[in-house]
């Protein structure tokens, strides 16, 4: 087999085209991982996280985290690691343009979000409930070791 590592450049536009990967936190002792959404912007990738839970207690103990995207066909895959830290995002404008991206990019496409699609002023709804702590909301990831590979 003849793996290839991916550019740089193909990475940022792989993550760009790309929504949805494996988020791994580190709950204690333990590994947790999960399916997610993701936006990648400003050179960092985004999660929006609707309820609290599991997953939000453990960002809040240990905030390092890693992700995967992957993507396989008959004849072809690559794959992205991405190792970083989560944080909550405070900035309101920040937000807002995570959420819009959210809503174009990833609301139509992914089954947990698909009845958010019709809501109107769903991006300020949300807004709203992410600035006020209703919602755990927006999350952004800093990429401080990233790589990929693909086939062929």
């Amino acid at each position: 087999m003849r793996f290839r590592s991916l550019s740089d450049r193909e990475i940022k536009s792989l993550l760009e085209e790309c929504w949805h990967g494996v988020l791994a936190l580190v709950d204690g002792d333990r590994p947790y991982c999960f399916p997610t959404a993701h936006v990648f912007c400003r050179g960092s990738l985004y999660f929006l996280f609707l309820r609290y839970g599991r997953k939000i207690r453990c960002i809040e103990r240990n905030p390092n985290a890693c992700y995967l995207v992957l993507n396989m066909s008959s004849h072809s895959w690559f794959s992205i690691v991405v190792e970083g830290v989560l944080t909550r995002v405070d900035s309101a404008a920040e937000v807002r343009e995570v959420l819009e991206m959210f809503a174009s990019r990833v609301f139509p496409r992914d089954p947990y979000f698909s009845e958010l699609v019709e809501v109107p002023g769903i991006t300020a709804r949300l807004l709203e409930e992410h600035m006020s702590g209703r919602i755990p909301g927006v999350y952004r990831m800093s990429l401080s070791n990233i790589s990929g590979i693909a086939y062929p």
